[in-house]
């Protein structure tokens, strides 16, 4: 019962019900922020997965083309063994130089989580 007094007396009922609402309306800002959060990530994901197939298609289809031309030259074979061995330089330079292009990922990804946040 004095409890109860005090309570209404020094007005700490009203402060604790808007402190509990303060709490709860800001609980619910954090989930709707992650979720938003979480939503501009997979459509981002998703755009690049469509970016990145595209990609893939043309470059496929490009090499069968220039594949072709130059099998049209030195033969079919010569000319699907040119292309596989200029990928397979290729592929030999990202693994040589992976932790080079690793870094390079790691600091634009913390560079766009900085400016993010700001």
């Amino acid at each position: 019962m004095i409890k109860e007094f005090l309570l209404k007396f020094l007005k700490l009922e009203g402060l604790i019900n808007n402190l509990t609402a303060y709490l709860e309306t800001r609980m619910q800002l954090f989930k709707l922020e992650i979720q938003e959060d979480i939503t501009r990530a997979v459509g981002k994901v998703a755009l690049m997965l469509l970016i990145s197939l595209g990609g893939f298609l043309f470059i496929l289809f490009f090499s069968i083309s220039v594949a072709y031309l130059i099998g049209e030259s030195l033969g079919l074979v010569a000319g699907f063994g040119i292309v596989a061995a200029f990928y397979l330089v290729v592929t030999l330079v990202l693994v040589l130089s992976r932790k080079a292009i690793g870094e390079i990922i790691q600091k634009q990804v913390m560079d766009s989580m900085k400016h993010k946040s700001k």
